[in-house]
């Protein structure tokens, strides 16, 4: 329903009133792929599932990804755009740019960024030094 095409049972969970109102609608629309990654512990693929499927067919699947045609499809979709780098970061093609998305902990709590410059590898600052 509406701009962000969100699901009657979406609307609700969501606590969409109008999923009309453009900007209920959005809102809800948003807060969505957040309310599934913050389900999933941040796993960017079970949300990406459950945005697909539904989380209760994924949380049937045991937290995985269902077998389901569909879905691996659309994780392909979406992989496709989207790459891992070798230092475990994020970068993805968007109108021909980089983006680089990196996280970082800010008092205790993750905080993700993103970014056209490529990110630089940092040393961690505590514990023992690395024996040559």
């Amino acid at each position: 329903m509406g701009l962000m095409q969100l699901m009657p049972a979406t609307a609700a969970d969501m606590e969409v009133g109008d999923p009309y109102d453009p900007e209920q609608n959005i809102r809800g629309g948003v807060a969505y792929p957040r309310h599934l990654l913050d389900r999933f512990d941040g796993n960017e693929e079970l949300a990406l599932a459950a945005y697909n499927t539904g989380p209760e067919t994924v949380a049937r699947h045991g937290n995985h990804v269902p077998p389901y045609r569909e879905t691996r499809n659309h994780l392909d979709r979406v992989r496709s755009s989207t790459t891992v780098t070798n230092r475990g970061l994020v970068a993805a093609r968007v109108n021909g740019q980089t983006i680089h998305k990196t996280y970082e902990v800010v008092d205790g709590r993750r905080i993700r960024s993103y970014s056209d410059v490529p990110p630089v590898q940092r040393r961690a600052t505590t514990g023992p030094a690395p024996v040559p």
